[in-house]
């Protein structure tokens, strides 16, 4: 395509000259007679020079030069003037300022015009020519520009690629020695932010200690022997951690086929290897576990098993797998059993229960079942896994364990949860007129016995009371053991209380009999408690309750006899329960407090000592009876606590009394749970310490009742007792049942006569010849004696004349408050 010139004159034969010198040019030439029409070409067509001429009608040259360099499309075409006015610089510059390249003045030189034209053709043709290799060049910019971007893009999806692969590379140049890393392998082995490996010897260093030779061996291979290689190993991380990788390399070669740089990969499986260990422990716990494990596809069709299974069922797993669950079936389920288990699994994606299978020998078994399915991302089922447990074993014994649950192991009698069970099914409802009786009995002394003879010939005798209350009781009475010396067992439909009555006299007649046991011949009582229903309670509970009150009555009474329940035995449970609380109070409160009763030697009339007894005043109900609140804290255990308080309180009073001069011993009780605690030792040599208390004046009291049994340890502990200094007495002696070999091997001071021989001792000759027997016996073994419950001079008399130590009574001093003993002291009274 040519280019195109635009010739503007109003004078055509003026065209026509400019056409006659340009018609050498290779140009196309459009020719325009006003300004209006040479516009109007140029808004149209495309130019690449314009030779305008200066004076023309309506619109002279410089307004269409004007608007030429006003328009986007035209703007940048090259205008000369053409003109015949004259070369005034004024319209040269207007012609320049109006956007005009040159002049050619008329009459013009056509070389000279033809020259310049073909200059200003040749200077656009170049033009052309540059913007089209500058749009050529604004693309390839654009082209390397989102090669640049796709690039990036690369490099980070690359980057973000090796991330997520925990994959890093490294490359090591062969001749350079340049070493580079990637971001990745620095975040695998741990490296500060901003820090990098700076050679292959930080890399190697980074190994593992016990696998870097092979490493190295590994690389040395690659440069040496162009081997590429593969090698897992740990990398050691900053402190103690370790990681495992999966590290490869290869040699690239340049274009000589030299070894140029050595390329690796460091994929970092750390987690990989921890899932494999996860599977691998999975699978060992399969294999291993006593259950039974079976998985299958979405279809049910088994495709694998453990062995555990093959054990509880038969079949090995060749026989199973491709099959489904069902051969294990049994006929011990109807359908409805299936569909319910299906319908679980269906809707809530498990079932567990007991279920009846079959093993390949045929037999029929029960077995404890979990299914569970597996889902996929989709929530479709993608396997089943059944866990089985045979339970043939527990099933064969759960006859076992219930009877076990509900009966004696000793006596194989029902025990109390299953005589609580059967009672409240034998009570009758309300306006039936039917009665039920419901006995408790213990047996009397059991624990002297057990104590005593030991727990081997107390068994014995449980199972013996077992034995006769056969001959005597129904199965349908459920005679019970409730535990220790306890037995309970009821009547239904009974008659008269005389007829209940009847029925405890025939009972006891399994007591007339003695008990032998090899050299062992007992005479043994029991003591029994009788509540009826409706009359007593309408529940198993509360009648069982009412009985073992009833029960501990007779006990009360003198034992070997029975006690009907009465509203008043509840009535005293109830407080003495509420007389534990208040008790537990005072002793915090400090309502209790000590009165000290005088010992006065024989020989000289003078006080040597005194016996501390404990008080108690109810801050409402004043003071309460020694034999009401002692029985409750032996019971309750209270008596530890208070006891203790009684010993360190004796100890500081008495104290006081010795730095005033006084030479007293004070006495002590202890009680039967007192003397049993295992820190009862412990106990009484804090107390001197924390009291600075002479050891040698105090003196603990015990009864014969707390060394019948185990004589070894009760001499053992006797003897860590007298270790502390202290002294020992025996109180109440006579009452109980020390014999004199028992006697002679404690190690105790003094015998102290119970008040009960001494009550009668004017009137009574039999009470005269055991208290001189007692204190000539006491005397033979070298024990001093002191009798209590001294009221009358008679009384002082005849022990002064049998030689007795010391006494102590009213016919002296009643028990008086501190200070009460202390004015006693200073007036020195005496005998």
């Amino acid at each position: 395509m040519r280019d195109k010139i635009l010739l503007v004159d109003d004078h055509p034969e003026n065209l026509v000259s400019l056409e006659a010198v340009l018609e050498s040019l290779d140009v196309e030439m459009v020719k325009a007679l006003s300004g209006k029409d040479a516009l109007t070409l140029a808004f149209k067509e495309d130019f690449c020079l314009v030779l305008l001429d200066v004076q023309m009608p309506e619109m002279d040259g410089f307004e269409v030069a004007h608007f030429l360099k006003q328009a986007k499309r035209t703007r940048e075409i090259p205008i000369i003037f053409i003109t015949a006015i004259s070369k005034e610089d004024k319209h040269v510059f207007k012609g320049y300022s109006t956007g005009a390249v040159d002049y050619v003045f008329k009459p013009f030189n056509p070389k000279t015009l033809l020259a310049k034209v073909n200059v200003f053709l040749q200077l656009q043709r170049q033009k052309k020519e540059l913007a089209g290799k500058t749009v050529e060049l604004q693309g390839m910019v654009a082209d390397l520009e989102q090669t640049r971007r796709e690039l990036e893009k690369s490099k980070l999806y690359l980057l973000n690629a090796q991330k997520i692969a925990k994959l890093g590379i490294w490359s090591w140049g062969l001749h350079s020695e340049i070493f580079s890393c990637s971001t990745e392998l620095c975040n695998i082995v741990q490296l500060e932010k901003g820090k990098r490996l700076q050679g292959m010897d930080d890399f190697i260093g980074m190994v593992a200690v016990a696998d870097r030779q092979t490493v190295k061996e590994k690389i040395d291979q690659a440069i040496y022997a162009n081997k590429s290689y593969s090698i897992e190993h740990r990398i050691d991380l900053p402190g103690s951690a370790q990681r495992v990788v999966f590290h490869s390399g290869e040699i690239f070669y340049d274009e000589k086929n030299e070894p140029e740089v050595l390329i690796g990969t460091v994929h970092d499986i750390t987690d990989l290897r921890m899932v494999e260990g996860q599977l691998k422990l999975t699978e060992e716990v399969l294999n291993s576990a006593g259950e039974g494990v079976l998985i299958t596809d979405s279809d049910s069709v088994i495709i694998t098993v453990n062995p555990a299974f093959t054990l509880i069922t038969g079949y090995t797993a060749e026989e199973v797998v491709g099959k489904k669950p069902n051969v294990l079936k049994s006929k011990h389920h109807d359908e409805v059993f299936y569909k319910a288990l299906w319908g679980a699994l269906l809707s809530e994606g498990k079932w567990h229960g007991e279920i009846w299978n079959r093993r390949k020998s045929g037999e029929a078994y029960p077995q404890l079942t979990s299914i569970t399915a597996v889902k996929k991302f989709d929530g479709t089922v993608s396997n089943y896994i059944g866990v089985l447990m045979d339970i043939s074993a527990e099933k064969n014994t759960e006859e076992e364990l219930r009877y076990q649950a509900d009966h004696d192991a000793l006596t194989s009698l029902p025990n109390r949860a299953l005589f609580v069970d059967r009672l409240g099914q034998a009570i009758p409802g309300k306006g039936s007129g039917r009665k039920v009786a419901v006995y408790t009995l213990g047996l009397d002394h059991f624990k002297k016995i057990n104590d005593s003879l030991g727990p081997n010939v107390g068994d014995a005798l449980l199972l013996e009371v077992a034995q006769r209350s056969a001959d005597y009781l129904a199965e349908a009475n459920s005679f019970s053991r409730l535990g220790g010396d306890e037995f309970a067992f009821f009547v239904k439909d009974v008659g008269t209380v005389q007829q209940v009555a009847q029925l405890a006299d025939h009972f006891f007649e399994i007591f007339d009999l003695p008990f032998s046991f090899g050299d062992h011949v007992l005479y043994v009582t029991a003591s029994m408690g009788i509540s009826l229903a409706p009359d007593d309670a309408m529940d198993s509970a509360t009648l069982f309750k009412n009985a073992g009150l009833a029960m501990h009555r007779a006990k009360e009474r003198g034992r070997n006899q029975y006690q009907f329940f009465t509203q008043a035995m509840d009535e005293e449970a109830a407080k003495r329960l509420q007389l534990e609380g208040e008790m537990r109070k005072g002793i915090a409160e400090d309502e209790f407090f000590l009165v000290y009763q005088p010992k006065v030697d024989l020989s000289t009339g003078r006080v040597v000592g005194m016996e501390a007894l404990v008080r108690w005043r109810h801050k409402e109900s004043g003071i309460v009876s020694p034999a009401d609140f002692i029985p409750v804290a032996e019971d309750t255990g209270l008596v530890i606590p208070l006891g203790k308080w009684i010993l360190e309180e004796a100890c500081r009073a008495t104290r006081n009394w010795l730095e005033s001069g006084y030479d007293l011993k004070v006495s002590v009780n202890l009680s039967v749970k007192q003397f049993q605690s295992p820190e009862l030792v412990e106990m009484i040599e804090k107390a001197l310490l924390d009291n600075d208390f002479p050891a040698a004046r105090l003196e603990l009291e015990i009864t014969e009742s707390m060394v019948m049994g185990d004589m070894v340890l009760v001499i053992e502990k006797l003897r860590r007792l007298k270790a502390l200094g202290l002294e020992v007495s025996m109180d109440d002696f006579g009452t109980g049942y020390s014999s004199l070999s028992y006697l002679k091997k404690l190690p105790i001071d003094t015998l102290k006569i119970d008040q009960s021989f001494i009550r009668d001792l004017e009137s009574d000759s039999e009470d005269a010849h055991i208290v001189s027997a007692i204190i000539a016996m006491a005397k033979s073994l070298n024990l001093k004696v002191i009798a209590e419950g001294v009221e009358q001079q008679e009384h002082v008399e005849f022990l002064r004349g049998q030689n007795c130590d010391m006494i102590q009574g009213y016919f002296f001093s009643k028990p008086l408050p501190a200070d009460e003993f202390s004015a006693l002291l200073k007036d020195g009274r005496g005998l």
